[in-house]
């Protein structure tokens, strides 16, 4: 089945809506898109301005997503009430600005550290190996590692060499 935001709108009661209305309107916007060249910044100093007072940040995205600078300046103005973050603009510094706010949230980025993620991580890299092997072809798998073993095998034994 294909994806129709016709579908998901009826099903959950949600509406589509402009960036700059989401903007507007919305009294927490949750951050889930991408980091690509597009995204970088999207969040900053002239989008807090169109936000509500008051509204509630969560990034779940990648850092680079909010400048973090135009963050603290929004909490502090009061404009973002409050914010939850897992990632962070320059991870693993985080803005020493969040790290002092009394309304701000900052946790690891650890969505993937659950059992049931780990297991979908260990399915998903079988699948992938599995389709990597198929299309370059099992030969060259074993040749590469085959070189690698080999590679292995001739560092150890230059350890082994200099420690004797």
């Amino acid at each position: 089945m294909r994806y129709s935001p016709f579908l998901v709108e009826a099903e959950y009661n949600a509406h589509f809506v402009a960036f700059e209305t989401l903007l507007r309107e919305s009294d927490v916007i949750v951050i889930c898109v991408p980091l690509n060249k597009s995204t970088r910044h999207l969040i900053g100093a002239a989008q807090f301005e169109k936000m509500k007072t008051g509204v509630v940040v969560v990034n779940i995205a990648r850092g680079p997503i909010i400048d973090e600078a135009a963050l603290v300046a929004a909490l502090d103005s009061g404009k973002v009430s409050s914010a939850g973050l897992d990632v962070y603009e320059f991870e693993p510094k985080v803005h020493e600005g969040l790290l002092k706010h009394p309304n701000c949230t900052l946790l690891p980025h650890m969505g993937t550290f659950t059992e049931e993620t780990s297991l979908d991580m260990e399915v998903w890299k079988t699948v992938t190996d599995c389709n990597m092997i198929a299309r370059i072809g099992l030969n060259w798998i074993l040749k590469l590692i085959t070189l690698c073993f080999i590679e292995l095998d001739h560092s150890q034994h230059e350890i082994l060499s200099d420690a004797w």
